[in-house]
């Protein structure tokens, strides 16, 4: 039975698709199984990735991106999943963390890390799941309070895909203000934080996604 057309996709997305197609098969599919028993990816296959221009395909050129529509990142995580491959945490990278980025952060900030994230030198993780939480957001008791000009970060986290080689963490938190009210955000660190990284979570419900644990 032939697939119904989807007009959406145009020559080039299809011609991305067998590129992305076989880049999963020769780089992920024959070595998936090891890295699932190992808890992780190894770094190099997204430095590989961002060669072959896998990560953040819709970013602006100007924020260093290839300047793609969205699309063609659509396309990676189709064809991941055509793969089976539910480790290469690349969608979460590209589709949840780069957009926080591109959309709130400093422009210094941008320009320090969405650039290495389309590269694939640096791994993007959220921290969002807690601890008898589950992914409330409404119930995260995570919290941030400014202290002159940094923030304090006190909590648990769990469930974090992509936790294993993550370079930058956007974490979920209640932010308290100086007249301690309070209000959801988000805020970005980098590996050279003062945050702990736990054992590799073994999760097997999970079918493997490079699970982590973070304390605060």
């Amino acid at each position: 039975m032939r697939p119904a057309p989807r007009p959406l996709f145009s020559p080039e997305h299809e011609a991305f698709r067998e590129q992305v197609r076989r880049f999963c098969e020769r780089e992920i599919a024959p070595h998936h199984a090891t890295w699932e028993e190992a808890h992780g990816v190894p770094r190099e296959v997204w430095r590989q990735a961002g060669e072959n221009g896998l990560l953040c395909c819709w970013l602006p050129e100007a924020l260093g991106g290839p300047g793609a529509d969205l699309l063609f990142d659509f396309i990676v995580s189709e064809e991941l999943g055509r793969a089976g491959a539910t480790g290469p945490g690349f969608p979460l990278h590209s589709v949840i963390v780069a957009p926080y980025l591109a959309a709130h952060g400093t422009p210094a900030l941008q320009q320090a890390l969405l650039p290495a994230m389309v590269a694939g030198e640096k791994i993007a993780a959220i921290a969002m799941t807690e601890p008898g939480t589950g992914s409330d957001v409404a119930a995260i008791r995570t919290q941030a309070r400014r202290e002159g000009d940094h923030y304090v970060l006190n909590g648990q986290k769990t469930f974090i895909t992509n936790g294993h080689n993550a370079d930058i963490v956007d974490d979920a938190g209640r932010a308290i203000s100086h007249d301690c009210t309070l209000c959801h955000s988000i805020l970005a660190y980098d590996s050279e934080s003062p945050f702990q990284f736990l054992l590799p979570a073994d999760e097997a419900d999970l079918q493997f996604a490079d699970v982590f644990e973070v304390d605060h």
